[in-house]
Protein backbone atom coordinates (compact mmCIF):
# COMPACT_ATOMS: atom_id res chain seq x y z
CA UNK A 1 0.00 0.00 0.00
CA UNK A 2 1.19 3.30 -0.91
CA UNK A 3 3.36 4.94 2.32
CA UNK A 4 3.34 8.39 3.73
CA UNK A 5 7.22 8.93 4.09
CA UNK A 6 7.08 7.09 8.02
CA UNK A 7 6.87 3.88 8.70
CA UNK A 8 2.85 3.61 8.92
CA UNK A 9 0.19 1.19 11.72
CA UNK A 10 -1.75 -1.57 9.94
CA UNK A 11 -3.80 0.75 7.23
CA UNK A 12 -6.07 -1.07 4.92
CA UNK A 13 -5.57 -1.16 1.36
CA UNK A 14 -7.52 -3.93 -1.32
CA UNK A 15 -6.54 -5.86 -4.08
CA UNK A 16 -8.19 -8.03 -6.77
CA UNK A 17 -6.97 -10.04 -9.50
CA UNK A 18 -8.65 -12.27 -12.44
CA UNK A 19 -6.90 -14.56 -15.53
CA UNK A 20 -9.63 -16.55 -17.53
CA UNK A 21 -11.22 -16.17 -20.76
CA UNK A 22 -12.89 -13.12 -20.31
CA UNK A 23 -11.92 -9.50 -21.25
CA UNK A 24 -10.00 -8.66 -17.69
CA UNK A 25 -10.82 -4.86 -17.11
CA UNK A 26 -14.36 -5.51 -17.08
CA UNK A 27 -13.90 -8.19 -14.14
CA UNK A 28 -11.28 -5.82 -12.64
CA UNK A 29 -13.27 -2.66 -12.42
CA UNK A 30 -16.19 -4.69 -10.99
CA UNK A 31 -14.01 -6.02 -8.24
CA UNK A 32 -12.39 -2.75 -7.18
CA UNK A 33 -15.34 -1.20 -6.85
CA UNK A 34 -16.30 -3.42 -4.56
CA UNK A 35 -13.47 -2.84 -2.54
CA UNK A 36 -13.71 1.05 -2.07
CA UNK A 37 -14.01 0.93 1.67
CA UNK A 38 -10.48 -0.70 2.06
CA UNK A 39 -9.03 2.19 0.48
CA UNK A 40 -10.72 4.72 -2.15
CA UNK A 41 -7.70 7.29 -2.49
CA UNK A 42 -5.73 5.71 -5.17
CA UNK A 43 -6.95 3.19 -7.59
CA UNK A 44 -5.52 1.11 -10.55
CA UNK A 45 -5.44 -1.71 -12.88
CA UNK A 46 -2.64 -3.23 -14.17
CA UNK A 47 -2.93 -5.86 -17.63
CA UNK A 48 -0.21 -8.24 -19.22
CA UNK A 49 0.17 -7.49 -22.85
CA UNK A 50 2.49 -8.63 -25.13
CA UNK A 51 5.00 -6.30 -24.64
CA UNK A 52 4.44 -6.03 -20.88
CA UNK A 53 2.33 -4.75 -19.04
CA UNK A 54 -0.27 -1.62 -19.85
CA UNK A 55 -1.85 -0.03 -16.37
CA UNK A 56 -4.49 3.05 -15.95
CA UNK A 57 -4.12 4.89 -12.99
CA UNK A 58 -6.35 7.86 -10.93
CA UNK A 59 -6.01 9.56 -7.73
CA UNK A 60 -9.75 9.81 -5.86
CA UNK A 61 -12.59 8.47 -6.50
CA UNK A 62 -12.69 5.73 -9.45
CA UNK A 63 -15.13 7.28 -11.76
CA UNK A 64 -12.79 8.16 -14.11
CA UNK A 65 -10.76 4.80 -13.97
CA UNK A 66 -13.46 3.60 -16.73
CA UNK A 67 -12.15 6.21 -18.84
CA UNK A 68 -8.45 5.82 -18.06
CA UNK A 69 -9.06 1.59 -19.04
CA UNK A 70 -10.09 2.86 -22.49
CA UNK A 71 -6.20 2.55 -23.33
CA UNK A 72 -5.86 -0.63 -22.46
CA UNK A 73 -5.34 -3.60 -24.83
CA UNK A 74 -5.53 -7.00 -23.37
CA UNK A 75 -3.69 -9.76 -24.26
CA UNK A 76 -3.37 -13.20 -22.20
CA UNK A 77 -6.96 -12.09 -20.10
CA UNK A 78 -5.49 -11.45 -16.85
CA UNK A 79 -4.42 -8.17 -14.61
CA UNK A 80 -4.36 -7.11 -11.21
CA UNK A 81 -6.21 -4.17 -9.53
CA UNK A 82 -5.42 -2.36 -6.11
CA UNK A 83 -7.46 0.29 -4.00
CA UNK A 84 -5.58 2.10 -1.38
CA UNK A 85 -5.02 5.07 0.80
CA UNK A 86 -3.26 8.15 -1.23
CA UNK A 87 0.40 8.59 -0.84
CA UNK A 88 2.73 11.04 0.37
CA UNK A 89 3.66 12.42 -3.17
CA UNK A 90 1.05 12.70 -6.11
CA UNK A 91 2.54 11.17 -8.75
CA UNK A 92 3.13 8.41 -11.30
CA UNK A 93 5.39 7.12 -9.07
CA UNK A 94 2.94 6.87 -6.04
CA UNK A 95 0.16 5.25 -7.95
CA UNK A 96 -1.00 1.61 -7.45
CA UNK A 97 0.01 -1.37 -8.86
CA UNK A 98 3.47 -0.82 -9.19
CA UNK A 99 5.33 -2.17 -12.98
CA UNK A 100 8.35 -2.30 -14.85
CA UNK A 101 9.10 -4.13 -17.84
CA UNK A 102 9.94 -7.33 -15.21
CA UNK A 103 7.15 -7.47 -12.95
CA UNK A 104 3.56 -5.95 -11.66
CA UNK A 105 2.89 -5.76 -8.35
CA UNK A 106 -0.38 -4.97 -6.04
CA UNK A 107 -0.19 -4.78 -2.20
CA UNK A 108 -2.65 -5.53 0.51
CA UNK A 109 -1.12 -3.89 3.59
CA UNK A 110 1.74 -2.08 5.07
CA UNK A 111 5.37 -3.00 5.36
CA UNK A 112 6.78 -1.79 8.30
CA UNK A 113 10.95 -1.69 7.34
CA UNK A 114 10.39 0.20 4.57
CA UNK A 115 12.77 2.95 5.20
CA UNK A 116 15.71 0.35 5.65
CA UNK A 117 14.86 -1.49 2.56
CA UNK A 118 14.63 1.68 1.11
CA UNK A 119 17.88 2.06 1.70
CA UNK A 120 19.20 -0.82 0.70
CA UNK A 121 17.35 -0.89 -3.04
CA UNK A 122 17.37 2.98 -3.86
CA UNK A 123 19.25 2.42 -7.08
CA UNK A 124 18.68 1.50 -9.57
CA UNK A 125 14.61 1.67 -8.99
CA UNK A 126 12.59 5.36 -7.49
CA UNK A 127 10.98 3.75 -4.78
CA UNK A 128 8.07 6.34 -3.10
CA UNK A 129 5.53 3.47 -1.84
CA UNK A 130 5.39 -0.20 -0.43
CA UNK A 131 4.68 -1.13 -3.77
CA UNK A 132 7.71 0.37 -5.38
CA UNK A 133 9.82 -1.36 -2.60
CA UNK A 134 7.81 -4.79 -3.30
CA UNK A 135 8.46 -4.28 -7.13
CA UNK A 136 12.32 -3.67 -6.03
CA UNK A 137 12.53 -6.78 -4.07
CA UNK A 138 11.10 -9.05 -6.71
CA UNK A 139 13.46 -7.51 -9.82
CA UNK A 140 16.88 -7.87 -7.74
CA UNK A 141 16.49 -11.14 -6.59
CA UNK A 142 18.34 -13.75 -8.09
CA UNK A 143 15.23 -16.44 -7.57
CA UNK A 144 13.87 -16.84 -10.86
CA UNK A 145 10.91 -19.61 -10.47
CA UNK A 146 7.83 -17.54 -8.77
CA UNK A 147 6.55 -19.43 -6.17
CA UNK A 148 10.04 -19.14 -4.26
CA UNK A 149 10.15 -16.03 -5.30
CA UNK A 150 6.98 -14.59 -3.64
CA UNK A 151 8.52 -16.48 -0.59
CA UNK A 152 11.40 -14.84 -0.51
CA UNK A 153 10.12 -11.27 -1.28
CA UNK A 154 7.97 -11.86 1.73
CA UNK A 155 10.43 -12.81 4.31
CA UNK A 156 12.45 -9.42 4.22
CA UNK A 157 9.25 -7.90 4.97
CA UNK A 158 8.26 -6.65 7.97
CA UNK A 159 4.40 -6.12 9.24
CA UNK A 160 3.94 -9.10 7.00
CA UNK A 161 1.58 -7.48 3.96
CA UNK A 162 -0.18 -9.17 1.42
CA UNK A 163 0.61 -9.21 -2.18
CA UNK A 164 -0.37 -9.99 -5.80
CA UNK A 165 2.20 -9.93 -8.84
CA UNK A 166 2.76 -10.84 -12.39
CA UNK A 167 5.40 -12.03 -14.49
CA UNK A 168 6.25 -10.58 -17.78
CA UNK A 169 7.25 -13.93 -18.83
CA UNK A 170 3.99 -15.80 -18.22
CA UNK A 171 0.40 -15.49 -18.13
CA UNK A 172 -0.14 -16.30 -14.32
CA UNK A 173 -1.33 -14.21 -11.48
CA UNK A 174 0.80 -15.20 -8.12
CA UNK A 175 -0.05 -14.10 -4.61
CA UNK A 176 1.32 -14.61 -0.99
CA UNK A 177 -1.13 -13.77 2.18
CA UNK A 178 -0.14 -12.25 5.01
CA UNK A 179 -2.04 -10.68 8.08
CA UNK A 180 -4.89 -10.52 6.46
CA UNK A 181 -5.95 -13.72 4.14
CA UNK A 182 -6.85 -13.40 0.09
CA UNK A 183 -9.71 -15.14 -1.31
CA UNK A 184 -8.99 -17.37 -4.15
CA UNK A 185 -12.25 -18.36 -6.22
CA UNK A 186 -13.03 -20.18 -9.05
CA UNK A 187 -16.04 -19.50 -11.97
CA UNK A 188 -16.84 -20.18 -15.60
CA UNK A 189 -14.62 -17.24 -16.62
CA UNK A 190 -11.51 -18.03 -14.56
CA UNK A 191 -10.04 -17.93 -11.45
CA UNK A 192 -9.58 -14.81 -9.22
CA UNK A 193 -8.33 -13.24 -6.17
CA UNK A 194 -9.33 -10.60 -3.59
CA UNK A 195 -8.67 -9.39 -0.68
CA UNK A 196 -12.35 -9.92 0.72
CA UNK A 197 -14.28 -12.66 -0.16
CA UNK A 198 -17.66 -10.26 -1.01
CA UNK A 199 -16.38 -9.27 -4.41
CA UNK A 200 -16.36 -13.14 -5.61
CA UNK A 201 -19.64 -14.09 -4.63
CA UNK A 202 -21.69 -12.72 -7.94
CA UNK A 203 -18.95 -13.99 -10.20
CA UNK A 204 -17.52 -17.24 -8.92
CA UNK A 205 -19.02 -20.77 -7.55
CA UNK A 206 -16.02 -22.23 -5.46
CA UNK A 207 -13.44 -20.31 -3.07
CA UNK A 208 -10.92 -21.16 -0.32
CA UNK A 209 -8.94 -19.07 1.84
CA UNK A 210 -5.26 -18.46 1.39
CA UNK A 211 -3.44 -18.18 4.33
CA UNK A 212 -0.81 -16.43 6.09
CA UNK A 213 2.50 -17.55 4.72
CA UNK A 214 0.84 -19.53 1.53
CA UNK A 215 1.04 -18.58 -2.52
CA UNK A 216 -0.95 -19.47 -5.23
CA UNK A 217 -0.45 -19.39 -8.90
CA UNK A 218 -3.10 -19.14 -10.58
CA UNK A 219 -3.73 -20.10 -14.60
CA UNK A 220 -6.68 -19.74 -16.86
CA UNK A 221 -8.47 -23.31 -15.56
CA UNK A 222 -6.62 -23.87 -12.11
CA UNK A 223 -4.71 -22.50 -8.91
CA UNK A 224 -1.78 -24.25 -7.57
CA UNK A 225 -0.93 -23.90 -3.68
CA UNK A 226 2.16 -23.94 -1.93
CA UNK A 227 2.83 -23.61 1.52
CA UNK A 228 5.51 -22.04 3.90
CA UNK A 229 8.22 -23.47 2.79
CA UNK A 230 7.00 -23.48 -1.17
CA UNK A 231 6.18 -27.04 -1.25
CA UNK A 232 2.68 -27.77 -3.30
CA UNK A 233 -0.12 -28.72 -1.23
CA UNK A 234 -3.76 -29.35 -1.85
CA UNK A 235 -6.68 -27.16 -0.41
CA UNK A 236 -10.45 -27.73 -0.40
CA UNK A 237 -12.75 -25.07 -1.54
CA UNK A 238 -16.05 -24.39 -0.63
CA UNK A 239 -19.21 -23.41 -2.15
CA UNK A 240 -19.91 -19.51 -2.30
CA UNK A 241 -22.10 -18.63 0.43
CA UNK A 242 -25.85 -18.14 -0.88
CA UNK A 243 -26.31 -14.78 0.56
CA UNK A 244 -26.43 -11.53 -1.82
CA UNK A 245 -23.87 -8.54 -1.11
CA UNK A 246 -25.07 -5.28 -0.76
CA UNK A 247 -24.04 -1.91 0.19
CA UNK A 248 -26.17 1.29 1.27
CA UNK A 249 -24.96 4.42 1.32
CA UNK A 250 -27.39 6.79 3.67
CA UNK A 251 -27.47 10.05 4.13
CA UNK A 252 -26.10 10.89 8.05
CA UNK A 253 -29.79 11.90 8.92
CA UNK A 254 -31.21 9.06 7.35
CA UNK A 255 -28.12 6.61 9.03
CA UNK A 256 -29.55 8.78 12.76
CA UNK A 257 -33.26 7.79 12.46
CA UNK A 258 -31.92 3.79 11.53
CA UNK A 259 -30.35 3.63 14.90
CA UNK A 260 -33.61 3.07 16.54
CA UNK A 261 -34.19 -0.06 14.04
CA UNK A 262 -30.72 -1.07 14.47
CA UNK A 263 -31.16 -2.02 17.70
CA UNK A 264 -35.08 -3.51 17.25
CA UNK A 265 -33.00 -6.15 15.10
CA UNK A 266 -30.41 -6.68 17.49
CA UNK A 267 -32.86 -7.94 20.46
CA UNK A 268 -34.86 -9.53 18.06
CA UNK A 269 -32.15 -11.86 16.68
CA UNK A 270 -30.63 -12.71 20.01
CA UNK A 271 -33.72 -12.76 22.36
CA UNK A 272 -36.06 -14.96 21.65
CA UNK A 273 -39.23 -16.05 24.70
CA UNK A 274 -37.41 -13.98 26.85
CA UNK A 275 -34.03 -15.61 26.67
CA UNK A 276 -30.74 -15.54 25.39
CA UNK A 277 -29.76 -17.26 22.04
CA UNK A 278 -26.78 -17.36 20.47
CA UNK A 279 -26.78 -19.72 18.02
CA UNK A 280 -23.35 -21.21 17.19
CA UNK A 281 -21.87 -20.23 20.14
CA UNK A 282 -20.81 -23.60 22.04
CA UNK A 283 -19.46 -22.25 25.44
CA UNK A 284 -20.03 -24.32 28.56
CA UNK A 285 -20.69 -23.36 31.84
CA UNK A 286 -17.40 -25.14 32.52
CA UNK A 287 -15.44 -23.23 29.84
CA UNK A 288 -16.33 -20.12 31.02
CA UNK A 289 -15.73 -20.74 34.57
CA UNK A 290 -12.38 -21.91 33.68
CA UNK A 291 -11.58 -18.22 31.86
CA UNK A 292 -8.60 -16.36 33.60
CA UNK A 293 -9.13 -13.10 31.50
CA UNK A 294 -11.61 -11.62 28.42
CA UNK A 295 -9.22 -9.51 26.31
CA UNK A 296 -11.06 -7.46 23.34
CA UNK A 297 -9.74 -5.75 20.26
CA UNK A 298 -10.57 -3.61 17.89
CA UNK A 299 -9.92 -0.54 15.67
CA UNK A 300 -11.69 2.76 15.25
CA UNK A 301 -15.37 2.45 16.12
CA UNK A 302 -14.60 -1.20 17.08
CA UNK A 303 -12.27 -0.06 19.83
CA UNK A 304 -14.95 2.53 21.13
CA UNK A 305 -17.51 -1.17 21.15
CA UNK A 306 -14.91 -2.94 22.48
CA UNK A 307 -14.33 -0.85 25.47
CA UNK A 308 -17.43 -0.38 26.13
CA UNK A 309 -17.91 -3.82 25.85
CA UNK A 310 -14.97 -4.16 28.25
CA UNK A 311 -17.00 -2.02 31.33
CA UNK A 312 -19.89 -4.02 30.68
CA UNK A 313 -18.30 -7.87 30.97
CA UNK A 314 -15.98 -6.42 34.35
CA UNK A 315 -19.60 -5.50 35.92
CA UNK A 316 -21.56 -9.04 34.73
CA UNK A 317 -19.29 -11.41 34.57
CA UNK A 318 -16.21 -11.00 37.36
CA UNK A 319 -13.94 -12.15 34.80
CA UNK A 320 -10.79 -9.97 34.72
CA UNK A 321 -11.27 -8.33 30.97
CA UNK A 322 -9.12 -5.70 28.69
CA UNK A 323 -9.90 -3.65 25.93
CA UNK A 324 -6.96 -2.95 23.54
CA UNK A 325 -6.21 -1.39 20.30
CA UNK A 326 -5.75 -4.05 17.91
CA UNK A 327 -2.77 -2.34 15.92
CA UNK A 328 -1.18 -1.98 19.45
CA UNK A 329 -2.38 -5.28 20.77
CA UNK A 330 -0.84 -7.21 17.82
CA UNK A 331 2.77 -6.17 18.99
CA UNK A 332 2.54 -6.59 22.89
CA UNK A 333 4.23 -9.20 25.24
CA UNK A 334 0.60 -9.61 27.22
CA UNK A 335 -0.12 -12.89 28.89
CA UNK A 336 -2.33 -15.09 26.78
CA UNK A 337 -3.47 -18.87 27.15
CA UNK A 338 -6.01 -21.20 27.15
CA UNK A 339 -7.61 -19.82 29.54
CA UNK A 340 -7.99 -16.37 27.73
CA UNK A 341 -11.00 -15.34 25.60
CA UNK A 342 -10.20 -13.38 22.89
CA UNK A 343 -13.09 -10.97 21.48
CA UNK A 344 -12.47 -10.05 17.99
CA UNK A 345 -14.91 -6.46 17.08
CA UNK A 346 -14.30 -5.91 13.60
CA UNK A 347 -17.65 -4.05 11.91
CA UNK A 348 -16.88 -5.48 8.31
CA UNK A 349 -14.10 -8.10 10.06
CA UNK A 350 -11.70 -7.51 7.72
CA UNK A 351 -9.44 -5.05 9.44
CA UNK A 352 -5.89 -6.89 9.33
CA UNK A 353 -4.56 -5.73 12.66
CA UNK A 354 -7.48 -7.53 14.36
CA UNK A 355 -6.88 -10.91 12.44
CA UNK A 356 -3.30 -10.39 13.40
CA UNK A 357 -4.51 -10.51 17.29
CA UNK A 358 -6.34 -13.68 16.13
CA UNK A 359 -3.61 -15.44 14.79
CA UNK A 360 -1.49 -14.64 17.60
CA UNK A 361 -4.20 -15.45 20.36
CA UNK A 362 -4.49 -18.98 18.14
CA UNK A 363 -1.12 -19.40 18.70
CA UNK A 364 -1.00 -18.68 22.20
CA UNK A 365 -3.87 -21.15 22.30
CA UNK A 366 -6.61 -19.56 23.52
CA UNK A 367 -9.93 -18.99 22.12
CA UNK A 368 -11.32 -16.71 19.54
CA UNK A 369 -14.30 -15.08 19.30
CA UNK A 370 -15.43 -12.53 16.28
CA UNK A 371 -17.74 -10.15 16.61
CA UNK A 372 -18.96 -8.55 13.26
CA UNK A 373 -21.60 -7.79 10.69
CA UNK A 374 -20.52 -10.28 8.30
CA UNK A 375 -20.67 -13.96 8.94
CA UNK A 376 -18.69 -14.01 5.24
CA UNK A 377 -15.85 -12.30 6.54
CA UNK A 378 -12.43 -13.36 6.80
CA UNK A 379 -12.30 -12.75 10.42
CA UNK A 380 -15.86 -15.26 10.77
CA UNK A 381 -13.87 -17.81 9.07
CA UNK A 382 -10.61 -17.66 11.44
CA UNK A 383 -12.50 -17.65 14.81
CA UNK A 384 -13.39 -20.49 17.00
CA UNK A 385 -16.65 -19.21 17.69
CA UNK A 386 -18.92 -15.74 15.27
CA UNK A 387 -21.38 -13.72 16.60
CA UNK A 388 -22.64 -11.85 13.82
CA UNK A 389 -25.31 -8.33 14.50
CA UNK A 390 -27.84 -7.65 11.68
CA UNK A 391 -26.45 -5.21 9.34
CA UNK A 392 -25.70 -4.27 5.42
CA UNK A 393 -22.15 -3.07 4.54
CA UNK A 394 -22.75 0.75 4.99
CA UNK A 395 -20.38 3.45 3.47
CA UNK A 396 -20.10 6.92 5.00
CA UNK A 397 -20.81 8.33 8.18
CA UNK A 398 -21.92 5.32 10.01
CA UNK A 399 -23.36 4.91 13.70
CA UNK A 400 -25.78 1.96 13.18
CA UNK A 401 -22.50 -0.54 13.74
CA UNK A 402 -21.48 0.94 16.93
CA UNK A 403 -25.22 0.50 18.42
CA UNK A 404 -25.62 -2.72 17.20
CA UNK A 405 -22.17 -3.79 18.13
CA UNK A 406 -22.54 -2.39 21.82
CA UNK A 407 -25.81 -3.66 22.19
CA UNK A 408 -24.57 -7.01 20.75
CA UNK A 409 -21.83 -6.94 23.16
CA UNK A 410 -24.06 -6.17 26.11
CA UNK A 411 -25.97 -8.84 25.45
CA UNK A 412 -22.97 -11.33 25.28
CA UNK A 413 -22.10 -9.68 28.71
CA UNK A 414 -25.63 -11.29 30.43
CA UNK A 415 -25.28 -14.21 28.82
CA UNK A 416 -21.30 -14.93 29.36
CA UNK A 417 -22.41 -14.02 33.06
CA UNK A 418 -24.99 -16.19 33.16
CA UNK A 419 -22.63 -18.81 32.16
CA UNK A 420 -20.29 -18.36 35.02
CA UNK A 421 -23.01 -17.85 37.54
CA UNK A 422 -22.96 -13.97 38.19
CA UNK A 423 -26.12 -13.38 36.23
CA UNK A 424 -29.39 -13.81 38.16
CA UNK A 425 -32.50 -14.30 36.73
CA UNK A 426 -34.23 -11.44 37.87
CA UNK A 427 -31.79 -9.58 36.52
CA UNK A 428 -31.33 -11.00 33.64
CA UNK A 429 -35.08 -10.92 33.18
CA UNK A 430 -35.12 -7.11 33.62
CA UNK A 431 -32.01 -6.54 31.77
CA UNK A 432 -33.79 -8.13 28.67
CA UNK A 433 -37.01 -5.77 29.42
CA UNK A 434 -34.92 -2.54 29.16
CA UNK A 435 -32.88 -4.00 25.92
CA UNK A 436 -36.55 -4.25 24.14
CA UNK A 437 -37.00 -0.77 25.20
CA UNK A 438 -33.59 0.48 24.04
CA UNK A 439 -35.08 1.13 19.89
CA UNK A 440 -37.95 3.92 21.73
CA UNK A 441 -35.56 5.74 23.98
CA UNK A 442 -33.02 6.02 21.21
CA UNK A 443 -35.57 7.45 19.37
CA UNK A 444 -36.87 9.61 21.95
CA UNK A 445 -33.22 10.95 22.16
CA UNK A 446 -32.88 12.40 18.69
CA UNK A 447 -36.28 14.28 19.03
CA UNK A 448 -35.99 18.44 18.48
CA UNK A 449 -35.57 20.02 22.03
CA UNK A 450 -34.22 23.34 22.61
CA UNK A 451 -31.65 21.87 24.91
CA UNK A 452 -30.20 20.85 21.25
CA UNK A 453 -30.32 24.67 19.68
CA UNK A 454 -28.46 25.78 22.74
CA UNK A 455 -25.77 23.39 22.43
CA UNK A 456 -24.94 24.10 18.77
CA UNK A 457 -24.85 27.57 20.04
CA UNK A 458 -21.79 26.71 22.52
CA UNK A 459 -20.39 25.25 19.50
CA UNK A 460 -20.05 27.70 17.22
CA UNK A 461 -17.96 29.70 19.57
CA UNK A 462 -15.41 26.42 20.42
CA UNK A 463 -11.67 26.91 20.45
CA UNK A 464 -10.88 23.89 22.09
CA UNK A 465 -13.19 20.87 21.85
CA UNK A 466 -13.27 17.67 24.08
CA UNK A 467 -15.33 14.69 24.34
CA UNK A 468 -14.88 12.39 27.74
CA UNK A 469 -16.49 10.15 30.23
CA UNK A 470 -15.28 7.54 32.64
CA UNK A 471 -15.60 4.09 32.02
CA UNK A 472 -18.51 2.85 29.52
CA UNK A 473 -19.13 6.68 29.12
CA UNK A 474 -15.24 7.03 27.65
CA UNK A 475 -16.13 4.45 25.25
CA UNK A 476 -19.12 6.70 24.12
CA UNK A 477 -17.26 9.67 24.13
CA UNK A 478 -14.51 8.43 21.60
CA UNK A 479 -17.27 7.82 18.96
CA UNK A 480 -18.82 10.83 19.58
CA UNK A 481 -15.53 12.82 19.01
CA UNK A 482 -15.32 10.35 15.59
CA UNK A 483 -18.19 11.79 14.42
CA UNK A 484 -18.14 15.23 15.60
CA UNK A 485 -15.08 15.41 13.46
CA UNK A 486 -16.11 13.44 10.71
CA UNK A 487 -19.52 15.66 9.62
CA UNK A 488 -18.21 19.00 11.63
CA UNK A 489 -14.96 18.72 10.21
CA UNK A 490 -13.87 20.35 13.55
CA UNK A 491 -11.24 18.88 15.67
CA UNK A 492 -12.58 16.97 18.77
CA UNK A 493 -10.60 14.60 21.14
CA UNK A 494 -11.77 11.65 23.46
CA UNK A 495 -9.88 12.06 26.23
CA UNK A 496 -10.69 10.12 29.63
CA UNK A 497 -12.70 12.45 32.07
CA UNK A 498 -10.07 11.90 34.97
CA UNK A 499 -7.10 13.24 32.57
CA UNK A 500 -8.38 15.39 30.78
CA UNK A 501 -8.89 17.17 34.03
CA UNK A 502 -5.57 17.53 34.23
CA UNK A 503 -4.78 19.56 30.55
CA UNK A 504 -3.84 22.94 30.88
CA UNK A 505 -5.54 23.41 27.73
CA UNK A 506 -8.59 23.09 29.58
CA UNK A 507 -9.22 27.50 29.93
CA UNK A 508 -11.66 30.15 28.37
CA UNK A 509 -12.94 28.79 24.84
CA UNK A 510 -12.63 25.02 25.49
CA UNK A 511 -16.36 23.40 25.09
CA UNK A 512 -16.40 19.76 26.84
CA UNK A 513 -18.79 16.93 25.83
CA UNK A 514 -19.19 15.22 28.75
CA UNK A 515 -21.12 11.35 29.11
CA UNK A 516 -22.18 10.68 32.47
CA UNK A 517 -24.86 7.81 33.02
CA UNK A 518 -23.58 5.89 35.64
CA UNK A 519 -24.60 6.64 38.86
CA UNK A 520 -21.45 5.18 40.88
CA UNK A 521 -19.65 7.90 38.95
CA UNK A 522 -22.17 10.55 38.68
CA UNK A 523 -20.69 12.24 41.92
CA UNK A 524 -16.84 12.41 40.97
CA UNK A 525 -17.82 13.36 36.97
CA UNK A 526 -19.44 16.25 38.19
CA UNK A 527 -16.60 17.44 40.54
CA UNK A 528 -14.09 17.22 37.60
CA UNK A 529 -16.36 19.53 35.37
CA UNK A 530 -16.58 21.85 37.89
CA UNK A 531 -13.54 22.29 38.29
CA UNK A 532 -13.01 22.91 34.44
CA UNK A 533 -16.14 25.09 34.50
CA UNK A 534 -14.06 27.45 36.80
CA UNK A 535 -11.14 27.81 34.85
CA UNK A 536 -13.58 28.82 31.89
CA UNK A 537 -14.11 26.07 30.11
CA UNK A 538 -17.93 25.23 29.09
CA UNK A 539 -19.72 22.01 29.68
CA UNK A 540 -22.34 20.12 27.44
CA UNK A 541 -23.79 16.79 29.67
CA UNK A 542 -25.02 13.81 28.03
CA UNK A 543 -26.89 11.77 30.71
CA UNK A 544 -29.93 10.71 32.20
CA UNK A 545 -33.06 11.97 33.10
CA UNK A 546 -32.78 11.28 36.52
CA UNK A 547 -29.05 12.39 36.86
CA UNK A 548 -29.53 15.43 34.86
CA UNK A 549 -31.91 16.47 37.96
CA UNK A 550 -29.10 16.70 39.76
CA UNK A 551 -26.40 17.99 37.66
CA UNK A 552 -27.96 20.40 36.56
CA UNK A 553 -25.58 23.72 36.76
CA UNK A 554 -23.71 23.17 33.92
CA UNK A 555 -24.27 25.06 30.11
CA UNK A 556 -26.29 22.56 28.10
CA UNK A 557 -28.05 19.40 29.43
CA UNK A 558 -28.67 16.88 26.77
CA UNK A 559 -30.88 14.35 29.31
CA UNK A 560 -32.49 10.91 27.86
CA UNK A 561 -34.79 8.47 29.91
CA UNK A 562 -33.26 6.13 32.09
CA UNK A 563 -32.79 2.76 31.18
CA UNK A 564 -29.92 0.87 33.31
CA UNK A 565 -25.99 1.19 33.41
CA UNK A 566 -25.79 -1.64 30.18
CA UNK A 567 -27.39 0.69 27.98
CA UNK A 568 -27.85 4.01 29.56
CA UNK A 569 -25.04 5.73 27.11
CA UNK A 570 -26.35 4.07 23.37
CA UNK A 571 -29.29 6.60 23.58
CA UNK A 572 -26.67 9.50 24.44
CA UNK A 573 -24.02 8.34 21.39
CA UNK A 574 -27.09 9.27 19.52
CA UNK A 575 -28.08 12.14 20.81
CA UNK A 576 -24.46 13.30 20.09
CA UNK A 577 -24.46 12.47 16.50
CA UNK A 578 -27.86 14.86 15.93
CA UNK A 579 -25.33 17.42 18.16
CA UNK A 580 -23.02 16.87 14.89
CA UNK A 581 -25.56 16.93 12.58
CA UNK A 582 -27.05 20.02 13.50
CA UNK A 583 -23.87 21.83 14.15
CA UNK A 584 -23.09 20.66 10.45
CA UNK A 585 -26.12 22.21 9.38
CA UNK A 586 -25.48 25.61 11.53
CA UNK A 587 -22.39 25.60 9.79
CA UNK A 588 -23.37 25.20 6.18
CA UNK A 589 -26.29 28.22 6.90
CA UNK A 590 -23.36 30.39 7.93
CA UNK A 591 -21.55 29.57 5.03
CA UNK A 592 -24.27 30.64 2.90
CA UNK A 593 -25.00 33.84 5.16
CA UNK A 594 -21.78 34.99 5.24
CA UNK A 595 -21.13 38.92 2.74
CA UNK A 596 -19.62 38.27 -0.30
CA UNK A 597 -16.26 40.75 -0.01
CA UNK A 598 -16.16 43.21 -2.80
Amino acid sequence: MCQTGKESGDNMSGIFAYIGREEPVGALLKGLGALQHRGGEVNGITVKVKDGFSSARTVGDMSRLGEECGRITAQGCCGIAETSVQSRAVGAASLVPAANHLFAVACDGSIHNYHSLKRWSREPFAVNTDEDLLLACLSISSVKECPQLAVKAAAALSGAPGFAFMSANESAVYAHAGNSPLFVGTGEGGCYLSSELAPLLAVCEKYTLLEKGETVRLRTDRALFYDAKCKKVKKSFSPIPDRVYFENEYRPDEELYACSLAAREVYTKFVRDARLTFDGLKLSRRSVEKLSRIILVGEGSSYAAALYGRNLLDTVTDIPSFAFRSGEFMFARGVMDDDTLLIAVSFRGETGATLACVRRAKAAGAKTLALTSSNISSLSMMCDYAVTFEGDFVRGVALRPFISCTLTLALLSLFIGGKNGVVTDLYLSVALKMAELLAGKIASAIKDNTAFAGAVNILKNAKNLYACGIGADYAASIEAADKMRTLCGIDCAAVPLTELAQYPTVSEGTVILAFVTGKTTAGASEAFLSRMKTRGARVILFTTDSIGEEMNAFDAVLSVNDTMPLFDALPCVAASFRLSLLLADAQQSDEKNEPVAS
